[in-house]
Parts: C-alpha cells; structure tokens; sequence
C-alpha cells in the first residue's frame, strides 16, 4: 500500500513536471488606426483577450490573435479605437493540451465626427 501511494506520487510530479507556461510581450503601438492628437475623446483603460488551443500540436481553435483582443477590448468602453496599445502571448502547455492567450490593453477612444478627414 504504502508503495502504491509513492507510485502515485512520482506520477503526480511527472506530470505536473511536463505542464509550463511561457509570456512574451508582443509590441506596442501608438493606436490601432491612425489619429493625430485631438481627433478622439478617451474613455478610459480598456483590455481584451482571445484564446486558442491545440490538441497533439493539431490548432482545434484559432481564435488567438490580436485582431478578437482589439474588438474585445473596444467594445468593453464602446470605443472606436484604442491608443497606447500593448500586447502580450502567453502559451501555457499542458502535455497534449497548449493554449495561446493574446491579451491587449490601451486606452479606449471615441474618435470625434468631422475630425481628420
């Protein structure tokens, strides 16, 4: 018994031994469609996310990219665009299973009608 509890230990650790988690900061923009200063009204921080998964290495759901996070994150403060842009990718793997996670934060703005052309 008491062997059969360390077996069940050591599997525990393997496998938990073969799950990581890696973050790369992906860029940074000024904004997300070109505006000069005075063309838009801010509205306050806004952050989006989109998340895919890959099972055997095989993409079941591409929905990460930074395109879903930008929409997200506009439509959280009902902007027109965002200023200040960051981004980050986190890949968490988990041993069949990876996830990728794209985050965006910045400033949500409404852009002013009648402004910039």
């Amino acid at each position: 018994m008491n062997m059969r509890f360390l077996a069940r230990i050591a599997l525990l650790a393997l496998l938990a031994s073969t799950a990581a988690c890696h973050v790369f900061p992906m860029t940074v923009a000024p904004s997300t469609v070109p505006l000069a200063p005075g063309e838009y009204t801010e509205l306050g921080p806004a952050s989006g996310s989109s998340t895919g998964f890959y099972v055997f290495f095989v993409p079941v759901s591409t929905r990460s990219s930074v395109d879903a996070a930008i929409a997200e994150a506009m439509q959280e403060r009902g902007g027109d665009a965002l200023v200040n842009v960051t981004a980050d990718v986190t890949m968490t793997y988990l041993i069949f299973v990876n996830f990728i996670t794209t985050r965006v934060y910045g400033i949500a703005v409404k852009v002013e009608e009648g402004e910039g052309g």
